[in-house]
């Protein structure tokens, strides 16, 4: 039954037509309020809706019209609809075929509906019948509406509304040249439409928020308190293993392989000292030596106070090159962090990461 509103029946009270109606309505809103709320606020697809080449759905590169979109199981939350707020495609929900046009791009998209179905008959009362008396009879109606997903396609462009965003296929002389998944999935950090490859969670500020509010009553939305929703959260998570991967680093995904260099520091070395470590926003300082003991070996190598000050610029990375088979000094070497070689005994050990600088997992702001 519903929650947040619910229909009020008293005892020896008829139930009437609109009793039911708001039952089943009172029970759709709290589903469309928690996907709304908890998941998130903007429509995503969890699984699905996939482009396949063939109706059996075993080709997944399209090559010709028509394509087809896998129906079966697909699974989306619609929660920037005032319609239905999720779909699921039955196990034995078929592909639908789409027709797409030549010498053009042809957006293809998702749209969800109610249909009615099951038809049956159902017996009615007829008031005015038999001068006033009133009668039964029967009639054949639709007794249940289902969701329907229904795909679209036009040359023209996404239509934004209800409809959701799939692909974007480019036919010319009769061959697909160009197949762009314009999808926006749950659990992606990039968005599909529009398509941003380096796009990441907005903090509107990191650290932990001050929690007296008098100071500044907009501490309340600082830190994690601005994480709205499971979305949000997941973006945020994915956002911050980008950031601890690669720094600032562009045109790179949270799910690329992780740099050796961060992998093998925390398996095979072990770095401490460094004293009291200081950032003032362009130079990094620090008041005592930094030892990386070579783990497995009686080997340490030392990055001394010579090098203090160091000059981190913005995306720029510091890293050592170890020596593991002696005891030795090493030093900060610093590159833009898209022109940094991994390889073998190579270590980021200082990135920065906007106005602050990431030493291994402390930030130093």
């Amino acid at each position: 039954m519903a929650v947040l509103q619910k229909t009020r029946i008293l005892a020896q009270e008829r139930l009437d037509k609109t009793d039911y109606d708001n039952i089943e309505t009172f029970v759709c809103e709290d589903l469309n309020q928690m996907f709304r709320r908890i998941f998130t606020s903007s429509t995503a697809i969890i699984n699905g809706f996939e482009i396949f080449d063939d109706a059996a759905l075993t080709q997944r590169t399209p090559s010709a019209s028509p394509v087809y979109i896998k129906m079966e199981d697909s699974t989306i939350l619609h929660t920037d609809s005032s319609g239905p707020s999720f779909y699921v495609g039955s196990s034995i929900t078929s592909a639908e075929e789409v027709t797409l046009t030549d010498g053009q791009t042809n957006y293809i998209e998702l749209d969800i509906s109610r249909e009615p179905a099951v038809p049956a008959t159902r017996t009615f009362r007829d008031p005015n019948a038999n001068a006033g008396e009133g009668a039964d009879y029967t009639q054949i109606i639709d007794t249940v509406e289902n969701i329907v997903a229904t795909i679209t396609v036009n040359t023209t462009g996404f239509s934004g509304g209800t409809k959701v965003p799939l692909y974007k296929v480019t036919v010319a002389a009769g061959s697909i040249t160009a197949a762009v998944d314009s999808r926006n999935l749950f659990f992606r950090l990039v968005p599909g439409e529009p398509y941003n490859e380096d796009y990441e969670f907005p903090w509107t500020s990191r650290g932990e928020p001050d929690n007296d509010l008098v100071p500044d009553g907009n501490e309340i939305l600082k830190g994690d308190k601005q994480i709205q929703s499971f979305k949000d959260w997941a973006d945020a998570i994915m956002t911050e293993l980008k950031v601890i991967k690669f720094g600032s680093a562009i045109g790179v995904s949270w799910t690329d392989p992780t740099p050796t260099s961060i992998s093998q520091l925390g398996r095979e070395l072990f770095l401490r000292g460094g004293g009291t470590i200081s950032w003032d926003g362009s130079d990094m300082t620090w008041t005592s030596n930094f030892t990386i003991d070579i783990t497995g070996t009686a080997f340490v190598n030392t990055i001394t106070t010579a090098g203090s000050p160091l000059s981190i610029g913005a995306d720029q990375v510091a890293y050592v090159d170890v020596d593991p088979t002696q005891t030795t000094n090493i030093s900060f070497q610093v590159v833009d962090s898209d022109s940094y070689v991994d390889q073998d005994n190579r270590y980021i050990l200082v990135k920065r990461d906007g106005s602050d600088i990431i030493i291994i997992d402390r930030l130093v702001g």
